[in-house]
């Protein structure tokens, strides 16, 4: 018997793993037929289709041209929105190294097989803390060590750091340098509130936060528990300040080998759309029809 919470639920998650369907169905035709989507035919096919509801968008004329319809409504021509997907697909699957940085690999996705049986999910829950006073900590149970952590993407380079204290001392610390390309998303895996939020999410796809869950897991059945906290930032919080301090002085001065450098899919989005836009400022203005 289900609830009817557990039938919502259900629901829900069908109509996520149809979205997640649909999207990679689309992406894999857009592979197939990005080929053709080259012949000036088929080219011509997509501009009259696609100027009609470009000028519904920008609410123009029937005259104006396509050209300006799409610079007006902010669109791409669609034999480049398909290339584009394409690339993207081939990326994803590891079939082109065409956008990532030499000798880096595409952050991929955690696969539905690498979670744990629906009896072993963790659920990994948050406390919201506004400040860190022995009111709060004895309210919320906060004992044991402390570890703060934060990260931080400053002048284009990217950081992040953990201080472990005990008794009101910071006993030991860590930092980690990740690569220009890392988002300051990935750098806070361990820290932001969003970041805390993904982690609430029993089957969260994303692979750092898949291996977080796993790690506490892990701890709690060694009859060891964690809790987590979100801390508001600079309200004068010593760990949490320290934590910050590190993870900039990380970003900025650290020289080693990055402890992470997988390439995030945002940053292959970006790349491919900036090759896109250049391509098609370069292309001659020939299909004003």
């Amino acid at each position: 018997m289900c609830s009817e919470g557990d039938v919502g639920t259900e629901k829900r998650s069908n109509q996520n793993y149809l979205r997640v369907g649909d999207r990679a169905n689309r992406a894999l035709r857009s592979e197939r037929w990005a080929p053709a989507a080259e012949k000036l035919m088929v080219r011509n096919q997509l501009d009259s289709l696609q100027r009609g509801f470009v000028q519904k968008i920008c609410k123009a004329y029937r005259t104006v041209s396509l050209t300006s319809a799409l610079l007006l409504s902010g669109q791409l021509l669609l034999d480049l929105r398909v290339a584009e997907a394409a690339t993207l697909f081939r990326v994803k699957k590891g079939y082109s190294d065409e956008f990532l940085p030499p000798g880096r690999e595409v952050e991929r996705k955690a696969e539905y097989l690498q979670h744990p049986h629906p009896s072993k999910l963790v659920l990994t829950e948050y406390q919201q803390l506004e400040d860190f006073n022995s009111e709060t900590v004895e309210t919320h149970q906060v004992v044991g060590p402390h570890i703060y952590t934060d990260g931080s993407k400053i002048e284009g380079k990217v950081g992040a750091a953990l201080t472990w204290w005990d008794g009101g001392k910071e006993v030991k610390q860590r930092t980690f340098r990740l690569e220009p390309h890392n988002t300051v998303f990935q750098s806070e895996l361990y820290d932001s509130r969003s970041s805390l939020d993904l982690l609430r999410c029993p089957r969260a796809t994303h692979q750092l936060a898949h291996n977080i869950k796993e790690m506490v897991r892990g701890i709690r059945e060694e009859g060891r528990n964690v809790k987590l906290f979100w801390l508001r930032a600079h309200v004068g919080i010593l760990g949490n300040e320290r934590a910050d301090e590190l993870a900039k002085k990380a970003a900025l001065t650290k020289k080693t080998a990055p402890d992470y450098n997988k390439v995030p899919i945002s940053f292959v989005k970006k790349s491919i759309r900036e090759e896109t836009v250049k391509r098609w400022q370069e292309s001659p203005p020939a299909r004003d029809r």
